[in-house]
């Protein structure tokens, strides 16, 4: 099986394996699937099936190898954000993006931008109940609801956005200062996970999208500016 951009997942029954790497390329020319294939060939003949050929292939990328150990040991999923105390009549109201991006999808970027265009809110509506931040989303003259859990639970949200294949968000959020409210927000289809740092000044709110690991599209810009409208 193959994915855009140099993905694979690779099954070897008579080593009862399946290998499954997903690091994008960022030089597709024609023959980068060849090489990428040919690597992993290379590494099954003489190194999984040969230990001393996987004990020579460490020793000829030590350095490669000591980060790879150091990362996958530190891997972990960032933990639900809790701090309900804040002051939550500077965030609550209506709000119109007058400038930047805002979207709760996340960017695709490289060669796969043009077929996943990120969809885009222009308006949108917060409010606190007992344990939620309740955001009202209006894009494409839809509105849609998305309740973020601020008891130490993240609450599970289905979407329908047109064009997207992401039809899940996991949302917690807290205050993260005495003028800033942080939405933890994790999209369990993907790898991807962000916190959005919203900052208020009582009449309009400025938006960082902050990606912790990954950024699935650096180019893109991540910041927006709304402010408050009438009910």
């Amino acid at each position: 099986m193959d994915g855009a951009m140099g993905q694979y997942a690779i099954i070897c029954p008579c080593e009862d394996m399946i290998i499954v790497f997903c690091e994008r390329l960022k030089d597709m020319k024609p023959d980068c699937a060849d090489k990428v294939l040919g690597e992993f060939w290379d590494f099954m003949d003489n190194g999984i099936l040969s230990p001393q050929g996987m004990a020579d292939k460490i020793d000829a990328h030590g350095a490669e190898q000591k980060w790879l150990e150091q990362k996958t040991a530190s891997l972990s999923l960032p933990g639900v954000l809790y701090n309900p105390q804040g002051d939550m009549s500077l965030f609550t109201g209506c709000y119109k993006v007058i400038g930047g991006m805002f979207s709760l999808v996340p960017p695709v970027g490289g060669i796969m931008a043009g077929c996943f265009p990120q969809p885009l809110i222009l308006s949108f509506q917060i409010e606190f109940g007992r344990d939620i931040c309740r955001l009202y989303v209006t894009q494409e003259d839809k509105t849609w609801t998305l309740d973020a859990g601020m008891d130490g639970l993240a609450r599970t949200n289905s979407i329908q956005v047109k064009d997207q294949p992401i039809t899940l968000i996991l949302a917690s959020a807290a205050f993260t200062g005495p003028q800033e409210l942080t939405l933890h927000i994790r999209w369990p289809q993907t790898c991807y996970c962000a916190d959005y740092k919203i900052k208020s000044d009582a009449q309009s709110l400025t938006m960082a999208q902050v990606y912790p690991d990954l950024d699935p599209a650096p180019e893109t810009e991540h910041t927006c500016v709304a402010v408050k409208i009438n009910e």
